[in-house]
C-alpha cells in the first residue's frame, strides 16, 4: 500500500514539534481524528496532546487542559486536504495557557506585523489595511483585558508578559488593584515609576527613528541597572 504522504507530513509535524520519535506516531496513522481532518471539508481542525505520561492524544476538538503541551492545526481553506495542498492549507498554533492567550499571541506577534508591513509596501489597500489593524489592536487590548480577568494567579499573569508593555501593563494593573496585598501595593508602584521614562517610546516604537530607538535602548538599560537589584 502506498504511503499517504499527508499522513507522514502532519504525523512529521507533530513529532518534530514535541521532540519525540516520527515511528512512536505510527500507531495513529488511522485515527480517526486525523482522518476527519483530512478528509472531511466540514473538519476544520486536528489538535493534537500530550499527557503528562506523554501519549499523544488525536482529537478534532480543542481541549485545554493546564500543564498539558497542546498544538492545533488550522485548515485555512475548507477543503479536503491532497498530497498537493497539505503544505499550503495549515495554519500551526500551540497553545499556551488559553486560547485567550493564544490569540492574543498570534494578533500581536504574527499578524499586527505582519499587516503593518504589507501596509508599508502595498500602498493600493492602505486605507484597508490600516483599517484592519485598528480593529486588530482594538481587539488585541480587549483580549489582554479578558486575559488578565480570567487569570486567576499572579504567576499565570506574569506568564503572560511577551513584551516590556506587557511588563508596565501589569505593574500597573497591580498598583491600582484593590486586592493586592500592601507590600505588593507598593512594590508595583516603585515599579511601575521606574519604566515612567520609557513607557511612552515603547508604545510607539513603530514609528521611531534609529536614534531614537538607541535612546530608548539606553534608558531602557539605565532603568534595569537600577530595577534588577530590587528583584535580588
Amino acid at each position: 500500500m502506498p504511503e499517504d504522504t499527508r499522513k507522514t507530513y502532519i504525523l512529521s509535524t507533530i513529532a518534530n514539534y514535541f521532540g519525540i520519535e516520527r515511528d512512536s506516531l505510527s500507531s495513529l496513522s488511522d485515527h480517526r481524528a486525523l482522518n476527519n481532518f483530512l478528509d472531511d471539508t466540514k473538519c476544520p481542525l486536528l489538535s493534537i496532546t500530550r499527557s503528562h505520561k506523554h501519549s499523544i492524544d488525536l482529537t478534532n476538538e480543542i481541549k485545554i487542559i493546564e500543564g498539558i503541551q497542546c498544538l492545533v492545526l488550522f485548515k485555512l481553506r475548507p477543503d479536503q486536504l491532497t498530497s498537493d495542498n497539505v503544505y499550503t492549507n495549515i495554519f500551526l498554533s500551540s497553545m499556551v495557557d488559553s486560547p485567550l492567550d493564544s490569540l492574543y499571541y498570534m494578533i500581536k506577534s504574527v499578524f499586527t506585523p505582519a499587516l503593518r508591513d504589507n501596509n508599508n509596501n502595498d500602498k493600493s489597500n492602505q486605507a484597508a489595511n490600516q483599517q484592519i489593524q485598528t480593529s486588530l489592536s482594538e481587539l488585541e487590548q480587549v483580549l489582554r483585558s479578558s486575559g488578565k480577568k480570567s487569570s486567576g494567579s499572579s504567576s499565570s499573569s506574569m506568564a503572560s508578559i511577551s513584551h516590556p508593555k506587557d511588563e508596565i501593563t501589569y505593574w500597573y494593573d497591580v498598583a491600582r488593584s484593590t486586592s493586592s496585598k500592601t507590600q505588593d501595593l507598593e512594590r508595583a508602584k516603585y515599579f511601575f515609576k521606574l519604566f515612567g521614562p520609557v513607557k511612552a517610546n515603547f508604545d510607539n516604537l513603530e514609528n521611531l527613528t534609529l536614534l531614537e530607538l538607541v535612546d530608548v535602548v539606553e534608558k531602557t538599560q539605565s532603568m534595569m541597572n537600577i530595577l534588577l537589584p530590587s528583584c535580588v
